[in-house]
C-alpha cells in the first residue's frame, strides 16, 4: 500500500482542516495509506528529517506548507525528497513568489484552484514543469456536506492524475529497461 503524507502549517490548523480530513478521505478511496504532518510554525532541518523518514512515496500540501525548509544551499528541501509531491496553492500569495523562482524537482506538481492565476503563474514560471489548474477547492472550519464532497472530489482528482503519471511512467519506464536487455 502507497503512503501519503498531508502536510499542513499549525497556523493553517483552523482553515485547511477540512481539507486535511477529505485528502484523508480521498486517499483511503485510492487504497493510499494517509498520514498526517503538522508543521510547527519554523520548520527546519529536523522536521525535514522526522518527514524524510516517513518514506511516503506521496506527499500533499496546503498552501506550500514546508517550503520554507532549505538545504545549505538555500534551495527547498523539498527538491530532495523521493516521494512524489502534490502542492496546492490557493491564492496569490507573496511568499509563494520566492519558492516558485526556484528550480524545482520533476516529481513536484503544483495545483491551482483559479484558472486566471494558473495562466499568469504558468507565464511568469515557465520553467515549472509541473503546474496545473484544478477544480477551485473552498476552505473553512464549518462547510457544508456538499461543499466538503466537491473538495474530496477535487483532492482526489488530483491524487489520481499525479499517480497515474508517475505510475505509468514507471511501468513504461520497467517496460523500456525490460526490451532493451
Amino acid at each position: 500500500m502507497k503512503k501519503i503524507a498531508i502536510i499542513l502549517e499549525e497556523h493553517n490548523q483552523k482553515p485547511f482542516s477540512t481539507l486535511a480530513e477529505q485528502a484523508m478521505k480521498a486517499a483511503k478511496e485510492l487504497d493510499m495509506e494517509p498520514i498526517y504532518f503538522p508543521l510547527r510554525e519554523r520548520a527546519d532541518i529536523h522536521t525535514f528529517e522526522r518527514l524524510r523518514k516517513l518514506d511516503a512515496d506521496y506527499l500533499l500540501s496546503f498552501d506550500m506548507a514546508g517550503f520554507e525548509m532549505d538545504t545549505l544551499t538555500e534551495e527547498s528541501a523539498y527538491n530532495l525528497l523521493y516521494a512524489k509531491q502534490i502542492h496546492i496553492l490557493f491564492q496569490n500569495d507573496q511568499k509563494y513568489r520566492i519558492y516558485l523562482r526556484q528550480n524545482l524537482a520533476m516529481n513536484l506538481f503544483l495545483f491551482i484552484g483559479d484558472e486566471y492565476l494558473f495562466k499568469q503563474y504558468k507565464q511568469e514560471y515557465s520553467h515549472i514543469l509541473n503546474l496545473e489548474v484544478m477544480p477551485p477547492l473552498v476552505s473553512g472550519e464549518e462547510l457544508t456536506k456538499g461543499r466538503q464532497e466537491k473538495n474530496q472530489k477535487a483532492i482526489k482528482q488530483v491524487m489520481e492524475r499525479v499517480y497515474q503519471e508517475i505510475e505509468t511512467a514507471g511501468a513504461f519506464k520497467d517496460r523500456l529497461s525490460e526490451t532493451s536487455v
